[in-house]
């Protein structure tokens, strides 16, 4: 019988889900009313594809700038997903 997997993302993004929560629905609700997030960005002379200095639109999914905000490691929260997964279908089947 393996031990209990580990999850440290998952339960940092459990710890700080009512935040990720509530900003995500604005972040949706600003969406639908047509309000579109920008950054803005400053070009240099090298710049060859673009070169006029303004506010471009982040093309970022609202789960991802979630993540990133909260530091988030997607990629290892999947992991962890995996394994604890894979420890529940092995408690099933010792039963």
């Amino acid at each position: 019988m393996s031990k209990y997997p580990k999850t440290p993302e998952l339960d940092k993004i459990n710890s700080v889900n009512e935040q990720t929560q509530a900003a995500g629905a604005f972040l949706d609700w600003l969406t639908q009313n047509g309000v579109t997030l920008c950054i803005y960005r400053e070009f240099d002379e090298d710049d060859e594809d673009e070169t006029i200095d303004g506010y471009y639109p982040v093309h970022m999914p609202i789960l991802e700038l979630l993540a990133e905000w909260q530091g988030i490691d997607q990629v290892k929260a999947e992991i962890e997903r995996m394994a604890l997964l894979d420890w529940i279908r092995e408690q099933q089947e010792l039963k």
